[in-house]
């Protein structure tokens, strides 16, 4: 698992001095990572779906995490379990060369969100270890520190997505760790970001439902949808010939196969990245579109 890094190591060396503390407006690089549970996550999918992304540094001792850890999880059933348009990622900022390391290893993360009874995701402690080092530390350092430069620890950072280069995704609210035992304030604050940036019209430019009645056949099935392994199609009427052609969101082909005298088609989607697809069906009676989204 490797960390796609926004600045240069010269420029992490020297970011203190060079950066200006934008804060608002400021981008991210992109970041894999495993979490705890064993998915795999990617923060430039995450924004070519059309979802903000808001991520929530923490270690299992610290006050300020203890009390704003149910504000996020609130947030997190607020807006469906990660399956609308925001979604929430704990990360584990723990050294694992530290003192702390043996308390925040994945039993004691376990032992932590089943303490406050949390359900988001967080990045686990195992699987972000790269060399010796924390994949989630190494990306707090060089993407996350120099937004603000100013010595504070930056506790969450919710991140807007840009569909048309995942790159451009900004910050849209920030919390340096001040927040109260309440945390209610910094609810209503992140809701009001959202809102202000309309982040949910932007999901919904990339999220269709499973079905939709088709222009040029009398009906097409395209399903699961989500997907993470295959995606089927089945056609009412069969055609003797007809292609099927997926896009990503800049426009590339990433599939593209034909087929003749079949009304059911299995597609791999195994090999995809996380995020939303344009998905073709081309014959001589037309041209029929879905968005297909794969976890």
């Amino acid at each position: 698992m490797k960390k796609i890094y926004s600045l240069t190591l010269v420029a992490l060396l020297v970011s203190t001095l060079s950066i200006a503390q934008t804060g608002l407006g400021s981008t991210v690089g992109d970041l894999t990572i495993k979490t705890h549970d064993g998915k795999d996550f990617n923060l430039y999918s995450h924004f070519k779906s059309g979802r903000a992304v808001l991520l929530d540094l923490w270690w299992v001792e610290c006050g300020n995490c203890v009390a704003w850890a149910p504000a996020v999880e609130q947030l997190y059933l607020d807006y469906g379990k990660n399956e609308n348009e925001l979604f929430v990622l704990g990360l584990n900022m723990t050294d694992p060369n530290g003192n702390k390391a043996a308390t925040n290893d994945n039993a004691g993360i376990t032992k932590f969100k089943t303490k406050y009874n949390l359900k988001y995701p967080d990045a686990g402690y195992e699987g972000n270890l790269d060399g010796g080092r924390s994949i989630v530390r190494d990306y707090y350092w060089s993407d996350i520190n120099p937004i603000f430069g100013n010595g504070s620890f930056a506790q969450c950072v919710l991140l807007m997505p840009d569909l048309t280069d995942a790159s451009k995704s900004s910050v849209i609210w920030f919390d340096y760790g001040n927040i109260n035992s309440a945390s209610k304030g910094s609810v209503a604050a992140i809701n009001k970001a959202m809102t202000d940036n309309n982040v949910k019209a932007t999901y919904d430019k990339v999220h269709v439902s499973i079905q939709e009645d088709a222009k040029s056949y009398n009906a097409i099935y395209v399903y699961p949808n989500p997907t993470s392994n295959n995606v089927n199609i089945h056609l009412d009427d069969a055609s003797s010939s007809f292609t099927v052609t997926i896009h990503d969101l800049t426009g590339k082909v990433v599939y593209t196969s034909d087929y003749s005298n079949t009304q059911d088609v299995t597609i791999s989607t195994s090999d995809l990245n996380s995020g939303y697809y344009s998905l073709s069906i081309i014959s001589s009676e037309g041209i029929s579109t879905r968005k297909i989204m794969v976890n």
